[in-house]
């Protein structure tokens, strides 16, 4: 019993020597206008398998309907045998196909009929059909698919091609698939078309998938968690005390710099209360609603804190039992900056002139600075 049908026999009453064959294939992949190349290599092969094929290729005729016994005619017990040996095939057949495609065999008597209009429907090579089947081939690309999926759509609709009479030369096939690629796989790309031997669809297909694996490596090995990085500001006013001291190697004397910094006083609001100059940890409004609560305590009237902002890294809990916690998070800095104001409850639109330095050294003016949460 096969894997992808089943059969049993039926007997036969008129000769016992002639079971009829019924085949069930409940597996088998449903014909649709699109894959029935794919249809037909499964069914030949499961009525092959049961020696039934002959009756859809013609090879076993329909008997005649009499036969001459002792000078009379009689009817043809083989006609009835094959009659409904041939029904048994059709009602196997027509449990493949898809529901919209049922109209189209309704007129078929024989078994044979009906894999002759399947064929001459999806298999005669019509000239518009052959041109659907180049414009989908050249249309192929790796946009949303695997390298395996590529390869196989690319490999489906040249076989489409092939059973059409208009068979793709393999260097065209090759080509086919590179020309779907996009940059990442340039190095195969040229690795390809620098060989003096044109390459296999198998050892091309090899090499792109062993890429396909190093690009989602490097892609994983490059992401990064949550970091910020400490920000330093220019004060506007420098009161500076310059000494040269005598350099023993250089010609010209090695200037030494001293920044004389007066403190400035807090100019942040306080997160609940939001006064000016005020800050959560001593605020007496939060400290009534949350006696227990405890938030971090920082020093703003110290020189040191007021010339060297800083920023603090955020990490998400790796856990799920910590990650499932509520938790409000208290970074500790003056003022928070984000590109979408979507991330922040409270926030004020910056409209002054100063530009934001970001990393790669870029400036942005007109930057949002959204109030702290």
């Amino acid at each position: 019993m096969a894997a992808s049908s089943s059969s049993y026999q039926i007997p036969n009453i008129v000769d016992s020597t002639k079971p009829f064959i019924f085949v069930h294939i409940p597996n088998a992949i449903k014909l649709t206008s699109t894959n029935y190349l794919s249809w037909k290599m499964q069914i030949e092969a499961i009525l092959i398998g049961h020696d039934l094929f002959k009756f859809v290729d013609g090879s076993y005729p329909s008997p005649t309907a009499t036969i001459t016994h002792e000078t009379t005619e009689i009817p043809n017990p083989e006609l009835s045998f094959w009659t409904r040996q041939d029904k048994l095939i059709c009602g196997a057949l027509i449990g493949t196909l898809s529901t919209d495609l049922m109209p189209l065999v309704s007129q078929a008597q024989t078994s044979k009929q009906l894999w002759d209009i399947l064929a001459k429907t999806y298999a005669t090579p019509s000239r518009g059909h052959i041109k659907q089947l180049k414009d989908q081939l050249r249309r192929i690309t790796k946009e949303g698919r695997s390298i395996t999926e590529l390869m196989q759509a690319i490999k489906a609709c040249a076989d489409q091609l092939a059973a059409l009479g208009k068979n793709v030369e393999q260097k065209d096939l090759i080509n086919r698939v590179l020309a779907g690629l996009d940059d990442s796989y340039s190095s195969v790309i040229e690795f390809v078309n620098a060989r003096d031997t044109p390459i296999s669809f198998e050892k091309l297909h090899e090499k792109l998938i062993n890429k396909e694996l190093s690009l989602l490596q490097n892609s994983t090995n490059t992401t990064l968690p949550a970091t910020a990085f400490a920000a330093t500001t220019r004060p506007s006013h420098r009161n500076t005390n310059t000494h040269f001291h005598p350099s023993s190697q250089g010609l010209l004397p090695t200037p030494t710099t001293t920044f004389n910094r007066q403190p400035r006083p807090f100019l942040g609001k306080c997160q609940w209360c939001r006064v000016q100059g005020n800050v959560l940890s001593k605020c007496p409004d939060f400290a009534r609603l949350f006696p227990n609560a405890k938030p971090p305590s920082t020093n703003f009237s110290s020189p040191s804190h007021s010339s060297k902002p800083q920023a603090n890294a955020v990490t998400i809990p790796s856990t799920t039992a910590s990650s499932s916690l509520p938790w409000i998070l208290d970074s500790g800095a003056s003022h928070h900056v984000t590109n979408d104001i979507a991330n922040l409850s409270f926030h004020d639109p910056y409209d002054g002139t100063e530009k934001l330095l970001v990393g790669d050294g870029s400036q942005n003016r007109g930057v949002s600075i959204p109030r702290e949460i």
